[in-house]
Formats: C-alpha cells, sequence, structure tokens
C-alpha cells in the first residue's frame, strides 16, 4: 500500500499564498480567505484545484452542507429560513473540515458560512482526504454523511 507523506500547515498556507498572489507571511492558518486574504469565488476554485494538484488529491466539488442538504427527504434540516439550524452546526463541526463551535454555531446565516472558512479549515480538509483510502474528497464527504445520518437517524433520498 502507497503511503502517502503528511500534509503540513506550511505547505497550504504556502499554496494559498501562491494563488491568492500573497507572500506567505501573509497567510496564516486562522486568516479567513474573504475577510482577511481578499479571495472571491473564483479564487476559491482555484484553492481547491491548486492543493488537490499539489497533494495528488481530488478535492470535493460541493460542500459538506450541499450534499447533505441534496441527501436529505425533507427541506429544514440543516439550514430553516437561511440560518443554520443545531443539527446542521453539528454537521459542519464535525466534518472533514474541523469547524470549531467557535466557527459554526445554530441560528447563524448561512450567507456567512463562506466567509468563515480559515486556512486552517483547508489544511484539516486536505489531511482528512490525505488518510481516506480513496484519496478522493466526494467519497470522504459522502462516507462522513452517510455516518453522520445514521447516527442521528435521518433518512435520505440516496439509494
Amino acid at each position: 500500500m502507497l503511503i502517502k507523506p503528511e500534509i503540513t500547515e506550511n505547505e497550504v498556507m504556502a499554496e494559498i499564498a501562491e494563488v491568492l498572489e500573497l507572500e506567505r507571511e501573509e497567510v496564516e492558518m486562522a486568516s479567513s480567505l474573504i475577510d482577511d486574504l481578499g479571495a472571491d469565488s473564483l479564487d476559491l476554485v482555484d484553492i481547491s484545484f491548486s492543493l488537490g494538484k499539489r497533494f495528488g488529491l481530488k478535492l470535493p466539488t460541493k460542500t459538506t452542507l450541499i450534499v447533505a442538504q441534496e441527501m436529505m427527504t425533507t427541506d429544514g434540516v440543516f439550514t430553516n429560513q437561511g440560518k443554520l439550524t443545531e443539527l446542521g452546526a453539528l454537521l459542519l463541526q464535525g466534518s472533514p473540515n474541523q469547524y470549531s463551535e467557535q466557527d459554526i454555531q445554530p441560528n447563524m446565516n448561512v450567507d456567512v458560512l463562506l466567509s468563515q472558512t480559515l486556512v486552517r479549515h483547508w489544511y484539516e480538509l486536505c489531511a482528512h482526504i490525505n488518510h481516506h483510502p480513496s484519496q478522493d474528497g466526494d467519497t470522504a464527504i459522502q462516507e462522513y454523511l452517510v455516518e453522520f445520518f445514521e447516527k442521528h437517524g435521518l433518512d435520505t433520498n440516496a439509494a
């Protein structure tokens, strides 16, 4: 079995700095990609592609929240009226991105979730996928969600 080298925080910060055309010292693990580093939605796509290429991983094509909502048989479980539910916050806190309770809380406006994403969350996602047998982010998120749904007794649209 091929053992992949560990992904370091410094490597992730360096790659993000390169994509955003910043000096490496400007990027910290606690930096918000949008609020602190000025990334836009196209930059986030570039970051995902660049991190995947650098580490030989396939990063997810959709966020954990989007995939979870697509899997649900009913609406309003993870978000309600544009805000995270308690279960939605738990979903993200346990996700491969490893959001903390300080990062994500119930009743948080869904529109601000992207600005809450830190460099640390990208590092956690890359490290999680790197340790996953498939090294495929879509598969890793799908498996996380199946476990989460089973743990919380949720019905899904998934076959």
